[in-house]
């Protein structure tokens, strides 16, 4: 999300030729932000499979799948903007990358145990708080920022492998690393293995990053085109029956296993939306940069507002209808934190948070 902006029109792009446009990146953003967003609004109900109605549990289990590529994308977009094949200037590469996301892993770290603590009631004491931070999730959306900051560390390492070897292993590299954290992801839901920390979180991302960079310059045909158009809602359809399936068959204990972010179809899905929208997304109205320039800060900020929202505004048990909550819920989540998120950009101290 803060990767975009830092890439300008000119520079090399990762098939070594020079950018002319970055509209689909500005695009993924934008097109992903609500997916997020929806994923932690619908949170509540989406395990809720026999506390709600069979139509209502389908509706959520739907959207639930069909939101699942927006953090990974996040991860793609980034990897294909920042792994290039130039392999200097590593001094200046993590001056100005960890120059803002170490402010804002700090600042938001504290913030948001301070909102655990005062907003939502919750008993976090230093010791608790520091074993949250030692997992890499002082909250629960955070760990984007502990993630990012260990790819920063080793993107000049993945650039001179790509100097060095070209797209092909810069491929090998991506579908090894996928193949990696898919296989953790599995041994992780059969209890096989522990949970990850802060210094290890990179790993389970670094394959969609890398994937992000060598499919950029990737020229598929009109077949390939045709199957990630294919992929698309199949994925998304696999998602949620198989989630349905499982539950079903073994009880809630699996259910989260097609909903990660590293499950079989959910990376088919991601990959196959990044190949669409490089190819695709060349539009850029103006009001496209400003927008998507707000993604980070609305990823960050947006958390504040669902615990009131939940409360004022409930999916279920409430007098509303659970589809027009959600709509009410989104809309004011994004709108908010969109807005907050402007606001902070024009405060200099503020700004390199957002």
């Amino acid at each position: 999300m803060t990767e975009v902006s830092g890439t300008t029109p000119g520079a090399p792009g990762s098939d070594g030729r020079p950018v002319t446009g970055l509209a689909w990146a500005d695009w993924a953003r934008v097109l992903a932000i609500p997916t997020v967003v929806s994923l932690h609004v619908l949170s509540p109900v989406a395990f809720a499979y026999d506390r709600i109605s069979a139509p209502a549990w389908w509706a959520v289990n739907l959207i639930d799948a069909a939101s699942r590529w927006g953090v990974p994308l996040f991860f793609a977009v980034s990897g294909a903007l920042l792994v290039t094949p130039r392999t200097d200037g590593v001094a200046s590469f993590y001056r100005r990358r960890f120059g803002r996301i170490g402010p804002a892993i700090v600042v938001w770290t504290l913030v948001f145990w301070a909102f655990a603590v005062h907003v939502r009631e919750q008993d976090i004491g230093v010791a608790d708080f520091l074993g949250s931070v030692a997992r890499g999730y002082p909250y629960y959306h955070l760990y984007f920022l502990y993630a990012m900051a260990g790819l920063y560390l080793v993107t000049p390492a993945f650039r001179a492998v790509y100097a060095a070897g070209g797209r092909k292993w810069l491929g090998v590299l991506a579908l090894a690393a996928l193949a990696w954290a898919v296989a953790d992801r599995v041994f992780l839901a059969l209890g096989w293995a522990s949970t990850s920390n802060a210094l290890e979180l990179w790993l389970h991302f670094a394959g969609f990053y890398l994937a992000g960079a060598w499919l950029r310059g990737w020229q598929p045909g009109r077949t390939m085109l045709g199957a990630c158009v294919v992929a698309v809602p199949v994925g998304i359809l696999a998602i949620a029956v198989g989630t349905w399936l499982l539950i079903e068959t073994t009880g809630a204990r699996y259910q989260t296993v097609l909903y990660s972010y590293l499950s079989v179809p959910t990376v088919i899905v991601t990959l196959a939306i990044f190949v669409l929208l490089v190819r695709y997304a060349t539009w850029r109205p103006r009001w496209l940069p400003t927008i998507a320039g707000l993604t980070f800060g609305v990823y960050l900020l947006h958390p504040l507002t669902l615990p009131w929202l939940a409360a004022n505004i409930p999916l279920v048990h409430g007098p509303t209808s659970m589809a027009v909550a959600y709509l009410i819920q989104m809309t004011v989540a994004l709108t908010v934190s969109a807005i907050a998120t402007y606001v902070m950009k024009m405060v200099p101290g503020l700004r390199r948070l957002v």
